[in-house]
């Protein structure tokens, strides 16, 4: 059988640490929006917890690409399941998808090379500077861009931990499809994020912890090993999942859910896993390691890929009872901290290497991740 939690109705009972609020009482969302490091305006929904909001996980969805949106099937009402408990949501739609089209500084947006190289509508020699963007104008290779959207909104969800909202030290990744995949590579470049602090006297000084600090666990529907439009450019996405959840470096609780009879997705799920855990195994005596909350789950009886999986009573069903047993207790115990960022510093660091400056006490943004050192 596969990577599995088996409570009984009375455990659930016993384990849910936010219960849910009075049925006639309907989850409420508020539209929100926040700009990307090129200026691009994202807008999704915050789901407010129900509870003290400085002691609520924080949870992140990451929609798929592929014609996907931040509304699509099933992902609502995850959110609404996750808030009735006394999660914080923010689902949003990634940049040239649903309602995320408008570039509200082009003057800034087209600086950048990657915007130049990877949209069709750029041309060196245009006079006015397009003021949209669509995922139809997307050249092959511009999805990993997006990963810069994530981090987009790991930034407003600080300022709404700072506003006591929710807590954005233990948060929660979901992603589907390629927004899996996508949030498999953020995962990877915030293992090699560190503060900084200005030393008056020499280097910066870096902090020993990284970034992913703040992430309790990934829940990956149906992760995709390509990005971009079908068949799409493979992606060394392995790679990025071992750096995040490896033993080694990152330690994300991982769990890799799939349609138990869509073969293509069983056998990446099981790659994946294996990857990340080494001598994994459905069925028997699991290896020895400090990763005993990563594995993976087919949902019996269907092919349904990403977010469609959720329209399964008994993938949610599931994916609350993982969270109960094996995540929350053990990897979301984080407290409350003020995060003030723009008055924080950041690097990346690779190795013994001269670290790369990342944000500057002041800037509002972080700079866009160095895509260079994860795609190798």
């Amino acid at each position: 059988m596969q990577f599995r939690c088996g409570l009984c109705a009375i455990a659930l009972a016993l384990f849910l640490p936010f219960p849910g609020r009075a049925a006639d009482e309907k989850p409420k969302s508020e539209p929100v929006n926040f700009l990307t490091v090129d200026q691009v305006e994202l807008n999704g929904n915050f789901y407010p917890s129900t509870k003290d909001g400085k002691k609520s996980p924080t949870v992140l969805l990451l929609h798929t690409l592929r014609d996907g949106k931040s509304n699509e099937e099933g992902w609502n009402s995850l959110a609404e399941e996750f808030q009735k408990k006394g999660y914080a949501v923010l689902s949003f739609d990634f940049r040239g998808h649903n309602s995320s089209t408008t570039i509200k500084r082009p003057e800034e947006f087209w600086k950048f090379k990657n915007n130049q190289a990877g949209l069709k509508s750029f041309k060196p020699s245009m006079k006015d500077l397009p003021a949209q963007i669509t995922h139809q104008d997307f050249r092959a290779g511009y999805e990993t861009w997006l990963v810069n959207d994530i981090m987009a909104a790991k930034l407003f969800l600080e300022k709404k931990n700072d506003a006591g909202e929710c807590n954005v030290s233990n948060l929660i990744v979901v992603g589907a499809g390629e927004g899996a995949t996508l949030g498999a590579l953020w995962i990877a470049s915030e293992t090699k994020r560190f503060a900084a602090h200005v030393n008056p006297l020499g280097p910066f000084k870096v902090e020993t912890i990284s970034e992913r600090k703040d992430i309790s666990c990934a829940i990956w529907l149906s992760i995709s090993p390509t990005l971009g439009k079908p068949p799409g450019q493979r992606v060394p996405v392995t790679d990025w999942l071992l750096t995040g959840g490896g033993n080694k470096e990152g330690k994300v609780p991982m769990v890799f859910i799939y349609g138990a009879e869509n073969d293509k997705d069983d056998r990446f799920a099981g790659n994946c896993v294996k990857h990340v855990r080494p001598g994994y195994k459905r069925e028997g005596t699991q290896p020895t390691d400090n990763l005993p909350a990563t594995g993976d789950r087919g949902v019996a009886k269907t092919d349904l890929s990403g977010s469609k999986l959720l329209t399964r009573a008994e993938t949610v069903t599931w994916i609350f009872e993982y969270l109960e047993k094996r995540v929350l207790d053990k990897f979301a115990r984080n407290n409350w901290e003020e995060r003030r960022t723009k008055g924080s510093s950041f690097v990346w660091q690779f190795g013994t290497t001269r670290p790369i400056p990342a944000k500057q006490e002041g800037e509002d943004y972080i700079q866009p991740i160095p895509l260079d050192r994860f795609l190798r």
